[in-house]
């Protein structure tokens, strides 16, 4: 019996659409060891059990921030004074592993 493996063979762009809240986008990211990109660390909880704005809009652990509204996000201070200006819904283009498990 041989044991499972899971690989992340392809990188992707992918767009997400998110409906800013109140509260922001409530994620938490993580520098990534090699290079500025930011990667989704997890989730905030949202005050007064509302959803989760980037989760509801389909952005997941994992995922790397690239570009906001096609923008390309420079540095983490300059993509949060990207997202600050923004309302409504934004465009979040993502980098995304896909796994496949064998």
């Amino acid at each position: 019996m041989h044991a499972l493996q899971t690989f992340k063979p392809d990188t992707h762009a992918v767009d997400v659409t998110v409906a800013l809240g109140q509260h922001g986008l409530g994620l938490v990211l993580g520098k990534e060891e090699a290079g500025s990109r930011w990667v989704v660390k997890g989730f905030r909880d949202m005050p007064d059990g509302q959803p989760n704005p980037a989760s509801a809009g389909g952005i997941e652990v994992g995922d790397t921030l690239q570009k906001l509204d096609g923008v390309t996000l420079g540095s983490y201070k300059d993509g949060m004074e990207m997202f600050k200006k923004q309302s409504g819904s934004v465009v979040i283009t993502v980098l995304r592993q896909d796994e496949i498990t064998i």
